[in-house]
Order: structure tokens, then C-alpha cells, then sequence
């Protein structure tokens, strides 16, 4: 396997999350943040407190006074997140697995939305990588894969989002069809497809 794969074995696939994006920038912008949302809010629960010239001997006096003042306590909130997001990025990863006649997904350990995904093997009718683009720090378009997987019961479903090399997704689509024994068919959205076709 590559760097950005973990242990595989013939039925399983395990992609740790700090493989995905630029998490360094990401966990350095959220420790600033925090240092500048949290130090005012330490400050002034604290002490006294001045909004528009009027003092107040706590936070909690101003709000009374001018529900306003609450807004400060939103910017600490958005660094909570932060904080949660930036652990995810660090410690969870995605577990691909077959199991008892299912593709299951699991990413954890941190809990994140979707904690678990189950698709029936025998409803997943083929794979294929998809390409789209992000903006990096430089806001320069950077391409991004994901795979995909057509089912038979429902529209296309997204397996695995955000791998930075096409080479990545192709070995998870290559593992996938293999372990599945689907025969690789190219589709309309396939990357493959699109850069044969233009």
C-alpha cells in the first residue's frame, strides 16, 4: 500500500484522516483562534468589563444590561468546534471493511457524522473515482478525489471523499472491485472517462 493507507489486509482498509488536507495550517489557525477568542472571555469573566464606555463588574452584568454583549461568547464557541474538528483530523480514521455480506464504513474513534455506514454488497453495482476541485491556502484550485460507488437501489454513494493523489483513490477503487469481483466498467462521472472523452 501507499503512505496515506494504514493496515489492509484482503478485507479491510484503514485510512487515517491526518492523511487528508494540509492539517498542520489548519490546527495552527485554531490554536490562534482560540488564544485570541478565549482571552477576552477569561478577562472579563474575571473582572469588570466595559462595553460602549459603560463599566460592568462581570460579563454577566453587561449581558443584562445589553444582550449584545453575548456575540463575544460566540467566537469561544466557533474555537470549541475548532478544537473538536482538529482532534478528528488528528486522531480518527476510516475503516473500510467487508463484512457478513456488507461495505462498512467506520470513522472514529472521535464521533463523527456518519459514525457507521452499511451497504449491501450485492446492491453496489460499480466503482469509480470522481474528480473536483478545493481552494489550498493560496487559494489556488488543488484536485481532489473521492470514490464513488453506483448502487442499484439508490443514486450514486460517496465511499471515501478528499484523497489528494488520483493514485489513492485508484487503489481503494482497484481493492474495492477486486474484493467485490466487479469488473471495472467506466462511467459518464469516472475520471478516466472524463479525460478520455475531452
Amino acid at each position: 500500500m501507499t503512505p496515506e493507507f494504514g493496515q489492509n489486509d484482503s478485507s479491510k482498509l484503514i485510512r487515517p484522516w491526518k492523511a487528508v488536507g494540509n492539517i498542520k495550517s489548519t490546527t495552527i489557525f485554531c490554536i490562534i483562534w482560540n488564544f485570541v477568542a478565549w482571552s477576552p472571555v477569561l478577562m472579563f469573566g474575571i473582572g469588570s468589563v466595559t462595553v460602549n464606555g459603560k463599566a460592568y463588574y462581570s460579563l454577566e452584568a453587561a449581558y443584562a444590561a445589553n444582550p449584545i454583549t453575548a456575540t463575544v461568547i460566540l467566537f469561544p464557541l466557533i474555537g470549541l468546534l475548532m478544537i473538536y474538528h482538529n482532534l478528528a483530523m488528528w486522531m480518527n480514521k476510516t475503516e473500510l471493511k467487508l463484512e457478513n455480506g456488507h461495505l462498512i464504513l467506520n470513522n472514529g474513534p472521535i464521533p463523527w457524522f456518519p459514525r457507521e455506514v452499511r451497504i449491501p454488497v450485492n446492491d453496489i453495482k460499480q466503482a469509480y473515482v470522481q474528480e473536483f476541485n478545493v481552494n489550498s491556502d493560496s487559494k489556488v484550485p488543488v484536485m481532489r478525489y473521492c470514490l464513488m460507488v453506483q448502487r442499484i437501489s439508490s443514486g450514486d454513494t460517496v465511499i471515501e471523499n478528499d484523497i489528494s493523489h488520483y493514485s489513492e483513490a485508484e487503489i481503494l477503487e482497484t481493492w474495492l472491485e477486486k474484493n467485490l469481483k466487479i469488473e471495472n466498467v467506466e462511467v459518464p462521472d469516472e475520471v478516466d472517462f472524463i479525460t478520455k472523452a475531452s
